[in-house]
């Protein structure tokens, strides 16, 4: 968790991303992981509203990952992002896994997070790593229940 990205374009906040991913155990092939992931978010936006974008891989593999890796990032201003259509996010959630269903999963419950929770916000208002894993928890916890 990141609570103050500096990048100053998508393309430092995606490195910077995998660059935090690749301190886990869980990459196996960091090069690989990265092109596809730089790969998917030319291809289409990652922008899920709310200031929140989910970079992802677009075909993960077992060979890329022994396990699922979220990387949660924020930036103090508003980043334009890749793809179609062009949108601006400053809360970031790198969200890879091994399979293309398990990395679907976690996009979907993330998403609903986004979208059914007080997640951006909370989220916003965190200024240190511990504080941004509480509010995820909570979030989680609040969908869930």
């Amino acid at each position: 968790m990141a609570p103050s990205l500096h990048a100053s374009n998508f393309e430092e906040v995606i490195d910077q991303l995998l660059d935090l991913a690749k301190r886990s155990d869980l990459v196996l092939d960091f090069l690989e992981l990265k092109k596809d992931v730089v790969r998917r978010v030319r291809i289409s936006s990652v922008v899920v509203g709310h200031g929140c974008a989910f970079p992802h891989p677009g075909k993960p593999t077992p060979a890329m990952l022994a396990g699922p890796v979220i990387v949660v990032a924020k930036t103090p201003t508003a980043i334009t992002c890749e793809g179609e259509p062009v949108q601006v996010a400053n809360m970031f959630f790198l969200i890879c896994a091994p399979t293309s269903h398990e990395q679907h999963s976690i996009l979907l419950r993330l998403a609903g997070m986004v979208e059914a929770t007080n997640l951006p916000t909370e989220l916003a208002r965190a200024s240190d790593p511990k504080q941004m894993y509480e509010v995820l928890l909570a979030s989680e916890r609040q969908l869930v229940c």
